[in-house]
């Protein structure tokens, strides 16, 4: 739109090129202590009669039910093929039978039998068998994720020091419809994309014959997206998802949880595990957690705290069941492959992807092509493009690098020049008790969406040093190729991300897709509705029963009724967008 108008230049801003913003992030204390010391686990019972600080009565059941043989991991910077024992039972249905019984399993038991199974089916990690979950060489799949987050469920003495405390395994960060997103998010783990389009609840399907094709798909109408509700209902029956993750207080805080459960500096202790957001953010309750940040240290002194405890940053991605060739997107979730009703063969493969990307953003500096002085403007916009005004941009002036070395490259990113904030200025930003990107923006002038790619390294840098290690392994294996991740392609492809904008606009005239708008809105924050009524229903309920509400007029109608609105929203919503992008994007179910 911009080159058709020939009207303005345009100084873009590049969140970040082809970079995520969001990972898992974990406690790995919890992890590593929990796999080291199984024979120390908690002695209570877990299980159909659990009390409430203890994993509850099994509902989720094995999704991965045939592994592959051989695996590609990332170890110090490159590909290494492991072969693993894929006969081992699934650790989901060792899990059920012994929590099932009716005097239920400790978390000892608990403990031990996931170590053994790991011990026995990846034998490459050894004795390290916290590493298939936390390492740079981290190979797990779903099923053995949902298996971790029993065991630390069930070991709240042994990872707390107190046999009443409760872990809550999976929490948003806040009280926010963003952070309360997070929980949907999840459905990532089972293969469903859109959770995290650029636009809407979009993706681009992997139906093309050839390289460059693909037709546009929404979450609204994925078979898989509805199937995957089932499974987050099951972990929230379990206790594996925070009760109240909807809800917010009289004073909302979009750090509310981070601050209760991760930071700590509440009156009373919480303790948590895991939450899926942006790892620069989040890794800052290492700060509070082990006192980091209070002085200045050298690596070597971070590293030997590190050595004491893991801290609280970002993982890979579990291996899971992604669509790569084919559409698949009106099949069944458990359905590996076979041939769609249109009559193309598809496939799901075992595959590890991050869908959250930082994307071109849509809004920034335009300069009328008339404007007084045109000549001095663009070389403003030409400097912000240059290599030192890249930096300034993303540091802000000089004056607050460090003096002995400007510009390093080995320090934040491999092949990425990045400047490195002076110590100074690192205590300014401590001292106005605010976070890093207020800081930068408000104090320094750097980081605004105006003009330059903001670099990765400057995403490191606003992590701290125990937050960098998962981000660095996570950088890693995707350079390394095991991590897919969405991108920002002209090629289209399977795991290739939707304009955060189209040409297009539809709206809703008639209401006649508002009950699928609202059951999938963004704003679940205080209304237990929509996609929130679905997860936090007893597992097993009934769907048709199920009430969801409205988007724009608050009527209430019936999931079932709900569901009938999909056959108008793919002809007129999903073909008018995919329209816009030509007509080889309408997907065949779309097609009036």
């Amino acid at each position: 739109m911009v080159t058709q108008s020939d009207k303005i230049y345009f100084a873009p801003f590049l969140d970040g090129e082809d970079t995520f913003q969001k990972t898992l992030i974990m406690d790995t204390s919890m992890v590593k202590k929990v796999l080291s010391e199984p024979s120390k686990g908690d002695e209570t019972r877990s299980g159909v009669a659990a009390a409430k600080n203890t994993l509850q009565a099994p509902k989720y059941q094995p999704f991965i039910l045939q592994d592959d043989a051989q695996i590609v991991v990332s170890e110090e910077g490159a590909q290494l093929q492991i072969t693993i024992n894929n006969s081992v039972r699934n650790i989901i249905e060792q899990q059920n039978e012994i929590l099932s019984r009716a005097e239920g399993a400790t978390g000892k038991e608990l403990a031990e039998q996931l170590v053994n199974y790991i011990k026995t089916k990846y034998s490459y990690y050894g004795d390290n068998v916290w590493n298939l979950y936390i390492g740079e060489n981290a190979a797990y799949n779903t099923d053995e994720l949902i298996a971790l987050m029993r065991v630390i469920k069930a070991n709240p003495y042994l990872l707390t020091g107190d046999s009443k405390a409760e872990i809550e395994i999976f929490l948003p960060k806040g009280e926010s419809s963003e952070a309360v997103d997070s929980v949907v998010e999840l459905m990532q783990l089972w293969g469903v994309r859109g959770t995290e389009s650029p636009k809407g609840n979009f993706y681009f399907a992997s139906d093309g014959t050839q390289e460059g094709e693909g037709t546009l798909n929404a979450l609204e109408t994925t078979k898989a997206s509805y199937e995957a509700l089932d499974y987050l209902s099951a972990l929230y029956d379990e206790g594996l998802i925070l009760g109240n993750f909807y809800t917010s207080s009289s004073t909302v805080s979009t750090n509310r949880y981070l601050n209760q459960y991760f930071k700590k500096n509440t009156t009373y202790k919480s303790y948590g595990f895991m939450m899926y957001d942006d790892p620069s953010s989040v890794a800052s309750a290492n700060d509070i957690y082990e006192g980091i940040g209070t002085k200045e240290e050298s690596r070597s002194e971070y590293a030997a705290k590190l050595g004491k405890v893991q801290g609280i940053y970002s993982v890979l991605p579990p291996r899971t069941y992604w669509t790569t060739e084919g559409n698949s997107s009106q099949e069944s979730i458990t359905t590996l492959s076979g041939t769609s009703s249109n009559g193309r063969a598809f496939k799901k493969e075992l595959v590890r992807y991050y869908e959250s990307n930082s994307t071109l953003q849509n809004t920034s500096w335009a300069i009328p092509k008339n404007s007084d002085n045109i000549e001095g403007a663009l070389r403003i916009i030409d400097f912000m493009y240059s290599p030192l005004g890249q930096l300034i941009q993303n540091y802000g002036p000089q004056e607050y690098w460090q003096e002995t070395k400007k510009c390093v490259t080995n320090m934040t990113l491999t092949g990425e020049k990045n400047a490195v904030l002076s110590y100074q200025t690192k205590l300014e930003y401590v001292a106005s008790k605010t976070d890093f990107w207020s800081f930068m923006r408000g104090y320094l002038g750097a980081t605004h969406g105006v003009g330059h790619i903001r670099l990765g390294g400057l995403t490191l840098q606003a992590t701290n040093f125990y937050g960098q290690v998962g981000t660095r392994n996570v950088y890693k294996a995707i350079s390394d190729g095991v991590i897919q991740r969405a991108e920002n392609a002209t090629i289209l492809n399977w795991y290739t991300t939707t304009p955060s904008t189209y040409s297009t606009t539809v709206i809703d005239t008639n209401n006649d897709w508002d009950s699928l708008t609202g059951f999938w809105a963004s704003n679940k924050l205080n209304k237990n509705e929509g996609w929130v009524n679905v997860i936090t229903q007893p597992y097993g309920t009934d769907k048709s029963k199920i009430e969801i509400k409205t988007y724009k007029n608050g009527k209430k109608v019936t999931y079932e009724d709900m569901l009938k609105e999909q056959s108008v929203f793919n002809t007129r919503c999903l073909r008018e967008y995919a329209r816009s992008l030509g007509e080889s994007r309408i997907p065949y179910y779309a097609v009036v």
